[in-house]
């Protein structure tokens, strides 16, 4: 094979003896001494970082906070944490529940905030002595706290009691009954003999009242079905917090129903019409707007007869003044009507169809605790030794 002329006058090139690579010194870190006359800002900004490393040592990992890092971490997103629990405020909210809400449903002012934190105060039970003047300082701090169980309660019983009027709707050929059929039933001038006022009649006491109570054990079925609703007592007195349905609580269902009642009935008919869609409030999008909307229909529903969703609960625990003063209208006409002999037939009447309906005999709750069956102890030899 012949070369080429730039091969022929290249010159033959030896190769260089592979030497063995060395590996770069760690580069050694600069010791100052203090009275050297280095830069003053490295000196300190090492003796800084030292200290900082010192003190993180000699601190427990517990007590060693985000400030004393030289570079925090941060937290670019983060999950909203969840509201601390107050115990103490759940033990007065479920008081509220259990006594108080018997015999009261609103507080309108700072005078009726403190007399109900009185109330709860003396229903509770502390540990440790007690002074009065610590039961005034206590009453005084947790006043708002009973105030904001109050108006709890009452938003749960608005929401128990919208279900029962939906369930009737939907069973009911989509209708309800009128608001003059339920001032009926808390008149007592509901006529037994005619079918259709005998069952508004039963709604009222068996479903209605039972939301009405807010709670799960005031108008149960071991309750209901056995006692009218005049002389229902939890048995440990006679004051109106042992009373379990007072003309409170009926008066309270009763404004309640007239309050939402055209509202809830377009709700009803919206929602079988759009069974798949959400139902929009109206509070974060529409704030100052009276009419509640929704995602797909431009009509607003109807507008409460006396509460506003955008009111908050500030004034009259956010009912207009009028609704109070129905309330309370409700609650004499309730009070004079149980007073009557037709008051107490028509509770008689519907506690013994209630009974026959539901196959109950006796005019006591059985004990569903079954009796301990004694059985003779035998001993059985089961050891090796």
């Amino acid at each position: 094979m012949t070369k080429t002329r730039f091969e022929k006058d290249r010159r033959e090139s030896n190769p260089r003896p592979k030497k063995p690579r060395k590996r770069r010194p760690a580069k050694k870190t600069k010791t100052t001494h203090p009275n050297s006359d280095d830069d003053a800002s490295s000196s300190s900004k090492s003796t800084h970082n030292s200290e900082v490393r010192d003190n993180r040592s000699k601190l427990p990992p517990e007590e060693i906070s985000v400030a004393t890092t030289v570079k925090p971490k941060r937290i670019i997103q983060a999950v909203k944490p969840k509201k601390e629990v107050d115990p103490e405020y759940n033990q007065i909210k479920a008081m509220v529940q259990t006594k108080l809400w018997r015999a009261c449903k609103f507080i309108t002012c700072h005078q009726d905030r403190i007399k109900v934190s009185t109330k709860i105060n003396s229903f509770l039970v502390f540990e440790g002595d007690s002074s009065p003047e610590e039961d005034e300082k206590w009453i005084i701090e947790k006043a708002r706290d009973c105030n904001k169980g109050v108006n709890a309660t009452r938003a749960y019983s608005h929401g128990e009691i919208k279900k029962k009027m939906h369930n009737y709707w939907l069973y009911n050929n989509k209708t309800l009954p009128t608001l003059e059929d339920f001032k009926a039933c808390l008149k007592r001038t509901i006529d037994y003999e005619d079918e259709a006022q005998k069952d508004i009649w039963k709604f009222w006491v068996d479903q209605i009242l039972d939301a009405a109570c807010a709670n799960k054990f005031d108008w149960n079925p071991a309750v209901r079905y056995y006692q009218t609703i005049s002389k229902a007592n939890d048995g440990e007195g006679n004051t109106q917090f042992n009373m379990l349905m007072n003309p409170s609580t009926e008066a309270w269902a009763m404004v309640c129903i007239e309050n939402y009642y055209e509202n809830w009935k377009k709700q009803f008919e919206w929602k079988a019409n759009n069974p798949n869609a959400k139902l929009n409030t109206g509070k974060k999008e529409a704030k100052g707007k009276k009419d509640e909307t929704t995602d797909e229909v431009e009509v607003p529903f109807p507008t409460n007869k006396w509460t506003d969703s955008c009111g908050g609960q500030i004034h009259y625990c956010g009912w207009h003044i009028n609704g109070l003063k129905a309330y309370n209208t409700y609650k004499a006409m309730n009070k004079t009507a149980r007073n009557t002999a037709k008051s107490e037939e028509l509770e008689q009447q519907i506690l013994e169809d209630l009974k026959l309906e539901n196959g109950i005999i006796g005019d006591k709750p059985k004990d569903k605790k079954r009796a301990a069956v004694e059985e003779e102890v035998q001993i059985v030899d089961t050891l090796d030794f």
